[in-house]
């Protein structure tokens, strides 16, 4: 029973971790898009400057996270369902990912059973 509920515990977490790497992700595009911007050597030019480069970061553990998952869920997903999960997230990168958080949800291989 022990290993059932760390099992549960362990999909829920990974998927609050996905979700708020999502939600992080849309909000920094919304304000780096439809933000100020400031005059160079302005504070808020640096702030929208360092807001980007967190976007970028943001983006890249997006896909190694997707990556990780498909990596430790291999066995549940099968051969062919991982293969197209990371082709799906070497293709699609940041969007991919988004897929396959939904598909991944949808499907309960995370989150609660």
């Amino acid at each position: 029973m022990l290993s059932e509920e760390t099992k549960i515990n362990n999909n829920s977490l990974i998927a609050g971790i996905w979700k708020w790497q999502i939600i992080i992700f849309w909000i920094l595009t919304l304000y780096v898009f439809l933000g100020p911007v400031g005059s160079p050597q302005n504070t808020l030019w640096y702030v929208s400057a360092s807001l980007s480069i967190a976007l970028v970061v943001v983006c890249v553990l997006l896909v190694l996270f997707g990556l990780f998952v498909v990596v430790i869920k291999r066995h549940n997903l099968g051969v062919v369902k991982a293969f197209l999960a990371v082709l799906v997230l070497v293709l699609c990168n940041v969007p991919g990912s988004m897929a396959l958080y939904f598909y991944l949800k949808s499907n309960r291989f995370i989150g609660k059973s």
